[in-house]
């Protein structure tokens, strides 16, 4: 298989494609992207690439950009798994949970600077433990959310749960939650991707 090419931001949602791409063992490189400026790294402009000017895009071998996490991963799923409908359904129904409840109305807002403080706190105090409980009652009866190996959609929820873990730790601390951080953790590719995007971060923090 011909390589693709990730733009991505260290420890934003790109990471959790970023994830997939190694734990599936798809050849990449891996393009980073300035958070705020919208510069590439080696100093180009990424809105010449992605006028959207967000992360994750994936560039496939053919040159087409694919753009928006949930198409991303589904995406590489279907390269490596020959799903039943009713699998992908439900692959397709937690990549569409974490992004409609967890990652675009709770991180987003509580990760933008220009987020007022009250807003934060209403974030914490209303929104968030409803969305957590779902998780947890999935991963208490399951080690992955589709009950078997772990999948893309777990790759998305360890990134939106690592995040929440970053700023609210005692918010993960239930049974299922807190296995499933540390079992994802604990995986050689998890540790890779994570000591890339750490390293990242020192170079294109602004």
């Amino acid at each position: 298989m011909s390589e693709m090419t990730l733009f991505a931001i260290p420890f934003a949602c790109s990471m959790a494609v970023h994830l997939a791409l190694n734990a599936l063992a798809l050849p990449h490189e891996v393009r980073w992207v300035h958070r705020f400026s919208a510069i590439l790294e080696d100093g180009g402009d990424y809105r010449a690439i992605n006028p959207k000017a967000k992360v994750p895009a994936l560039r496939l071998p053919d040159g087409e950009l694919l753009t928006e996490v949930a198409s991303v991963l589904l995406h590489l799923d279907g390269l490596v798994h020959d799903r039943t409908a009713q699998e992908r359904r439900r692959l397709l129904e937690w990549l569409l949970f974490t992004s409609t409840e967890l990652h675009k109305p709770i991180l987003s807002l509580n990760f933008d600077p220009r987020a007022p403080e009250a807003t934060r706190e209403d974030l914490r105090d209303r929104l968030l433990a409803p969305v957590l409980e779902v998780y947890e009652r999935a991963l208490s009866a399951q080690p992955t959310l589709l009950g078997g190996a772990p999948s893309v959609a777990d790759a998305f929820a360890f990134w939106g749960l690592l995040l929440v873990r970053y700023q609210w730790p005692e918010r993960v601390q239930t049974p299922g939650i807190a296995a499933f951080l540390r079992s994802t953790l604990d995986r050689p590719a998890t540790r890779t991707v994570l000591g890339l995007e750490q390293a990242a971060r020192q170079r294109v923090a602004a």
